[in-house]
């Protein structure tokens, strides 16, 4: 197949590796700047199947008249700048010296880049376009909006609900289809991880202090257990003294506004993301913002039944932007009717295990509430479906119906053997990272994929590959 890869998401060895697929198929390599093309020539040699882009050259193409016509520019820019998502990316577009800055700029090199690879899609003809994860910067936005306008298949490699584990989706937007890799693919990378499961299960189904991940318990550490330390922040952030003050406004602002939880008392907790993230831009497919989605989870639960958001450890362990977090975010919250913010020390499994249910943008811990018997409200992206207790957001009727349920009380265990069932069987759909003898980064799920796809070992139904092994 003739797929677009964005070279920078893989390392020299692994796209050695792939060139030594036979394959008679185009592959286009989409180089950042020159210097890392004539890099990447001093490690290996390129065969003549495949084609190197500067993405500089790329967007020359945009002064080429010939392509599309007036009509075909207007409606698809209209159509990605109608997307609000595209809007949301402004607050990563603000250090582009050589554009200029302010919404009128933006709209402008988003115009341009779109239109450029408008007429790079229609100039090769690329079977699909290849992402190790879902869009998450302007530019890589724009060529995924494109492609998918042009009828080019966006495939991305997306974290399966089995956290090490990945599979690959078609589609940009909430529908997305999961693409299935054949029975010989998994002959040559199936792994035996029911044991693996098993432990991951069981240490979620522990107290917090086993789930923690490990790069919130290493901050902790750094902080000698204090969610905020301003001694450490003077330390690790004393060049982006912005930051610093951000953060400190910000956690006194929290600090002023969050209150202790009377567990007594029927509760929704809604878990914040960190952010700027991929979880919510784009993944949470509409709730970026997210006091969206806590609008909407109160506009769909009774008054009687209180909402208790949870801010994420993160925003106060790592740096805190001002473009993400500002003092008048919490008071915006604690101005809702009936909801309140948890004071951040609260431990998260204490409110899990108290809340009549979870809610989350994207999170992990709505599978973590789920694998303790709680049921789970996503707003964004899931791979989850038909598991008794997960709801994944429609429309405020349906969520509606949803609480409703949560309300009569629904089963806690039939919710654990259900998502349970649910995570042995995404292993026939996905691969892990690694494999034994290798480490992460010379093996990962992501690249995987990308060999299997330009294999032919993925059954997705627009091509058919001329690839086989080297």
């Amino acid at each position: 197949m003739k797929v677009v890869i964005h070279i920078s998401s893989f390392t020299p060895k692994q796209i050695e590796e792939v060139l030594g697929l036979k394959c008679n198929d185009l592959i286009y390599l989409i180089f950042s700047k020159k210097s890392e093309l004539e890099n990447w020539k001093k490690k290996i040699k390129f065969s003549q199947n495949i084609a190197c882009f500067v993405q500089k050259d790329i967007l020359n193409l945009w002064e080429d008249h010939t392509v599309p016509t007036e009509d075909d520019l207007t409606t698809m820019v209209q159509m990605l700048l109608n997307d609000h998502q595209t809007l949301m990316f402004l607050d990563r577009f603000q250090n582009k010296k050589s554009v200029g800055s302010g919404v009128n700029n933006f709209t402008r090199y988003i115009a341009r880049f779109a239109l450029a690879y408008y007429r790079f899609f229609k100039l090769h003809l690329p079977d699909a376009v290849y992402f190790r994860s879902s869009p998450h910067q302007i530019e890589s936005w724009i060529t995924a909006f494109v492609a998918e306008y042009t009828k080019v298949p966006v495939l991305i490699s997306e974290r399966s609900v089995v956290p090490w584990r990945r599979y690959i989706v078609r589609g940009l937007h909430r529908h997305r289809e999961i693409c299935v890799p054949d029975k010989l693919f998994f002959a040559e990378n199936g792994v035996d991880e029911t044991q693996r499961l098993g432990q991951y299960i069981i240490n979620k189904q522990k107290s917090y202090e086993h789930a923690i991940p490990d790069y919130e318990r290493k901050r902790l550490e750094r902080n000698r257990g204090k969610i905020y330390s301003f001694k450490n922040e003077l330390v690790y952030w004393w060049k982006r003294p912005d930051y610093i003050l951000n953060k400190y406004r910000c956690y006194q602002a929290h600090k002023r506004l969050s209150i202790t939880i009377d567990f007594a008392q029927p509760f929704i907790v809604f878990f914040l993301h960190y952010q700027p993230e991929r979880t919510t831009l784009p993944e949470g497919f509409g709730f970026a913002q997210q006091i969206l989605a806590i609008s909407a989870l109160r506009a769909a639960t009774p008054l009687h039944i209180a909402i208790i958001v949870k801010e994420h450890p993160s925003t106060f362990t790592n740096r805190c932007e001002t473009t993400q977090r500002h003092p008048s975010f919490y008071e915006d919250i604690s101005a809702l009717r009936g909801v309140f913010l948890s004071k951040i020390e609260i431990n998260s499994y204490a409110l899990l295990d108290s809340a009549l249910a979870v809610a989350t943008i994207t999170g992990t811990v709505g599978v973590e509430a789920l694998l303790r018997g709680k049921p789970a409200i996503f707003f964004g992206r899931t791979s989850i479906a038909n598991v008794h207790g997960c709801h994944a957001y429609q429309n405020l009727d349906e969520l509606k119906k949803f609480i409703s349920s949560c309300s009569n009380e629904m089963s806690a265990e039939r919710i654990v053997s259900e998502i349970v069932h649910f995570m042995k069987e995404s292993f026939l759909l996905s691969v892990p990272d690694g494999k034994p003898g290798k480490s992460r980064k010379e093996d990962t799920a992501e690249f995987k994929m990308l060999r299997a796809l330009i294999q032919g070992k993925v059954n997705v139904p627009f091509y058919k590959s001329n690839c086989d092994e080297g």
